[in-house]
């Protein structure tokens, strides 16, 4: 390999020590209060830089796992889907995080394996070595989200207003833990 083979493999090696953590795109990264059509530009939150890049600092890299949006006028289509990826690979790109894998579902039937709160996606990320639940967090704004998490032994980050009933509720059951934004979770954990 010549002179490099010392630099790659100490690169290697500092890549192989950072952990991943998990999250959903809608309401976590993009601001998904209003409903909308696939081609509508969906704005990213504010403090998702800063988070992102707070994230990064304390050594995680990020796997995305997402589906349908709740509020929406229309399915996104797959093309969207991947549009939207695209440009989350180049946010996470330019706030200088790796963005290890992205997936996702543009189905809804509760009976699919990869329908949250069914775990295929999140399966999937494990097999591909892109993440290891039991080792980090999944960040999401819905019960469904932390069903998944629970289900895969990931700790489930709640983030947003759910019903405070609900809430309550899942964090009987699970090591729920909840914040207001992706910010706030950064500073914490």
């Amino acid at each position: 390999m010549g002179r490099y083979s010392a630099y790659i493999d100490s690169i290697a090696q500092f890549r192989a020590s950072r952990k991943a953590l998990g999250l959903s795109v809608f309401n976590v990264l993009l601001d998904n209060s209003k409903a909308f059509t696939p081609g509508d530009l969906l704005e990213v939150y504010p403090h998702v830089p800063e988070a992102i890049n707070i994230l990064n600092q304390k050594g995680y890299d990020f796997v995305i796992i997402t589906g349908q949006p709740t509020r929406r006028t229309k399915d996104i289509e797959i093309k969207d889907f991947e549009n939207i990826l695209a440009s989350m690979q180049e946010m996470f790109h330019n706030a200088g995080a790796i963005l290890r894998g992205s997936y996702f579902t543009n189905l809804t039937d509760k009976n699919d394996p990869y329908v949250k709160p069914n775990t295929g996606m999140f399966k999937r990320a494990e097999q591909e070595k892109k993440i290891t639940w039991n080792e980090t967090f999944y960040i999401g704004t819905d019960k469904n989200d932390v069903k998944a998490a629970s289900s895969v032994n990931a700790t489930p980050i709640l983030l947003g207003n759910l019903s405070e009933t609900d809430a309550l509720a899942l964090q009987n059951k699970t090591n729920l833990q909840k914040f207001n934004n992706l910010l706030d979770f950064a500073k914490a954990v």
